[in-house]
């Protein structure tokens, strides 16, 4: 036994020398196997020789990965701020197409339909043609404006003759047997629509001595209340010529 030991003291060079060969073995694989793992997370490809300033490369890029995380953050940010406007700018248009639509209702540009009145007048035919008041048997246009005026008076909001829309710009006359209404003729029997309060509208018509009272001396009249009347949109021209909008004055000025 004494003899093995004096054999192994002797060589006590090659048991130093033996293990500092695994031991650098063993860093020599440890060093391939992170590298081998580099290169599989770069996707390189096996033997492609040592890979030190890629180590550098994928700190860069990891970096550069986290900008552009943010700046998509920020980007997302700025997206949902657009979003948000858009809606409101949406809220604000759906507003002023309501009120538009409100105005053109206004202006008699859309149909309408509600209680009210109808009022027909009619030739008296009944009376001899030569007859020297024959013009109290026939419905003349101021008839016609007498009848408005006085609907507009007791509260009428929309008005119509034979389906022609009455509106501030419309032209009620008589040219010969026919009487024009927004340019174009029509003849008896007219058919006045008037939307409103029907006991309101039909009072005002039968006052004593009034206006339809005083129309039934010659010619045909009928009042009839109604809970469905429909009257049809303004067709004529809605374009100005020479009229222009005064310019607010602003803030300040004088």
């Amino acid at each position: 036994m004494n003899q093995v030991f004096s054999r192994l003291g002797s060589k006590n060079w090659l048991f130093h020398v033996t293990l500092m060969c695994f031991l650098l073995g063993a860093l020599l694989a440890a060093n391939l196997n992170t590298q081998g793992s580099m290169r599989q997370q770069l996707g390189l490809p096996a033997g492609s020789g040592r890979v030190p300033w890629l180590v550098e490369a994928l700190k860069e890029q990891r970096d550069t990965n986290e900008k552009l995380k943010a700046t998509i953050a920020e980007l997302r940010a700025k997206n949902e701020e657009y979003e948000q406007e858009l809606s409101q700018r949406s809220r604000e248009s759906s507003s002023l197409n309501k009120e538009l639509q409100e105005v053109k209702f206004l202006l008699g540009l859309t149909p309408a339909r509600g209680p009210g009145v109808i009022v027909t007048l009619d030739d008296n035919k009944s009376k001899r043609v030569g007859d020297i008041d024959s013009d109290l048997y026939i419905v003349h246009d101021f008839d016609l404006r007498n009848v408005v005026n006085e609907l507009w008076a007791a509260g009428a909001e929309a008005i119509s003759i034979n389906d022609h829309r009455i509106v501030a710009r419309t032209t009620i006359r008589c040219v010969g047997p026919n009487a024009m209404i927004n340019g174009e003729p029509t003849a008896a029997p007219f058919v006045i629509k008037a939307i409103g309060n029907p006991a309101d509208l039909e009072g005002a018509l039968n006052i004593p001595n009034g206006v339809v009272d005083l129309m039934r001396v010659g010619i045909k009249v009928k009042i009839e209340r109604g809970q469905f009347i429909e009257v049809p949109a303004f067709t004529g021209a809605t374009t100005v010529k020479y009229a222009k909008p005064v310019p607010l004055k602003q803030e300040g000025t004088n």
